[in-house]
């Protein structure tokens, strides 16, 4: 039996313009991310030894865009880069339920970003665009895996020019999870607590979660699947598990989404819905479907 356990953005017609600027042991007991000036952020407090973990390293904010509020302590984000041939800024981006890798286009209404103090533009990922940057396209905007095997996040304790600090942190460390696999990577159960019906073709939960009597493989309650923006697990009353543990990321070629563990999904009707001929596997997050909670 298995246990539960250097480019200054400026937002102008909707979109972003230029001004001139300046500019980890995944499988230890206890890592710590490096952080400029010789300070660290506490990353992997109760890492499983043989488990790979995606550590956080925290980006300061400067100012925020016009909403701040997905932007928790540790939410990981995408840097933007300026595309001089297209003058457009672009993220990398996976597909929503393929494991492949592509460049989006975005903008100011893309998804919620800021302005970090180096003068860098950082974009919460996991928000869905298309190659254009449209909202509520079949891409996920995701982070590149610097060569140290972290990603950029939001500094917990960085203040922003009104001097408003996080109010609520994520865990600095994730568990990469293999996607397209419907087993977790820790060995343990997932305990999200789904608060919706998940029906799927998966005839045997992986997680064991509680079978709907008179269905057709629909569970519900702890453990039937996952879709949160941040890729972390809820209890039943809808907090976060706090721990690296219970948090969960999707690496492909390079870049690093929230992951997700659920059925896959249609785009039609808008925004989207669960396709039930399918199999509960850790996918990239697909944010605006209404999938467990």
């Amino acid at each position: 039996m298995k246990a539960r356990i250097a480019l200054v953005g400026i937002v102008f017609a909707g979109v972003f313009a230029l001004t001139a600027c300046s500019s980890a042991d995944p499988s230890g007991d206890d890592v710590e991310v490096q952080v400029n000036a010789g300070a660290t952020t506490p990353a992997c407090t109760n890492c499983i030894k043989g488990v790979t973990y995606s550590t956080c390293a925290p980006v300061a904010v400067y100012s925020y865009g016009p909403d701040k509020s997905p932007f928790l302590g540790n939410a990981r984000v995408a840097k933007l880069v300026y595309n001089q041939t297209t003058s457009a800024y672009e993220v990398p981006c996976v597909y929503i339920e393929k494991a492949s890798r592509s460049t989006c286009k975005v903008n100011s209404s893309s998804a919620p970003w800021f302005r970090a103090k180096d003068g860098s533009i950082y974009m919460k990922t996991g928000y869905r665009v298309d190659q254009s940057g449209n909202a509520g396209g079949d891409w996920v905007i995701s982070a590149v895996v610097d060569k140290d095997g972290t990603v950029p996040c939001v500094d917990p304790a960085g203040r922003d020019t009104a001097g408003t600090a996080a109010t609520e942190e994520l865990a600095a460390a994730c568990v990469v999870e293999t996607i397209n696999v419907a087993t977790n990577a820790t060995g343990a159960y997932l305990e999200n607590y789904a608060t919706q019906k998940v029906c799927t073709s998966t005839s045997v939960h992986p997680d064991e979660a509680e079978y709907i009597n008179g269905t057709k493989y629909c569970y519900t309650g702890r453990g039937a699947a996952m879709n949160d923006i941040n890729g972390t697990e809820r209890d039943m009353y809808g907090n976060y598990y706090p721990d690296e543990n219970h948090c969960h990321v999707a690496r492909i070629s390079g870049v690093e989404a929230p992951a997700a563990k659920r059925p896959a999904t249609r785009s039609l009707p808008a925004p989207g819905v669960v396709n039930t001929s399918t199999p509960i596997l850790w996918r990239a997050v697909a944010k605006d479907i209404a999938i467990a909670n």
